[in-house]
């Protein structure tokens, strides 16, 4: 199965695979062997991307830790030779500061940046009508203390009415309310919405002039859509590409 995934990344052109390994009654066998298979398609490909929804614990049941801990820690470190099986963790939703703080603490220990824990947000039902515990993800100094992932954040094509209204929820969603990134207005410490920009550093992709877009609301509107479509069911695999 290893060298079939492997050669439909080939072909496909795709970076690696998200495993949501929700699969019930696996024994301790069973761990061992995904874990196997992760670090065997490594050694063939060691740029590949393995990205690990918090399930499967080593010990073959699903136990959702929301955290990287001494349950899961067995998948993220890596081997003597420096192999590993997982480049990627994405932590169940319901971390809270002591998920966060054993997260960090955990992946130090055993050698990996804590950033390659995404402490994970579920915005598919309510986009960004979602409690978002984001003042947990920071320091005292505003500095990111983990990564963060987005699960379904094409919700936004959801809440919106047109094509025209959908950048609008976009805006909102991933700036704020205001349209202006650095806006510091909303207390952090309640479920307000305070947009996900903020996290970043302001990057652009234009280097030169001129510029030459290619891309209009309408391509937009089928890129959203098609983004929606890879299945996330139990023990679903699917294609990541960066």
């Amino acid at each position: 199965m290893a060298d079939k995934l492997i050669e439909v990344m080939d072909y496909y052109g795709f970076d690696g695979y998200f495993f949501n390994q929700e699969s019930y009654d696996c024994t301790a066998a069973e761990g061992a062997l995904i874990d196997e298979m992760m670090r065997y398609m490594h050694k063939m490909r060691p740029d590949m991307l393995i990205s690990w929804y918090d399930s499967m614990v080593p010990a073959g049941g699903v136990s959702y830790q929301n955290a990287v801990n001494d349950a899961n820690k067995q998948f993220m470190t890596d081997s003597e030779d420096g192999t590993r099986a997982i480049d990627e963790f994405l932590m169940n939703y319901n971390w809270y500061e002591n998920q966060v703080d054993t997260t960090i603490s955990t992946m130090q220990s055993i050698g990996r940046s804590e950033f390659d824990a995404f402490a994970g947000l579920d915005v598919q039902q309510n986009c960004m009508n979602t409690p978002f515990r984001d003042y947990l993800l920071v320091d005292a100094n505003g500095i990111t203390r983990l990564s963060l992932a987005l699960y379904c954040p094409n919700s936004t094509l959801g809440l919106s009415t047109s094509g025209e209204n959908f950048h609008e929820v976009e805006q909102v969603f991933y700036t704020n309310a205001k349209g202006r990134p650095r806006d510091d207005s909303v207390d952090l410490t309640t479920d307000d919405w305070a947009g996900i920009s903020r996290f970043f550093a302001d990057h652009t992709v234009i280097t030169g002039a001129p510029l030459s877009p290619t891309l209009t609301p309408a391509t937009a509107r089928v890129t959203t859509w098609m983004a929606s479509c890879p299945g996330m069911g139990s023990g679903a695999i699917s294609p990541t590409r960066t």
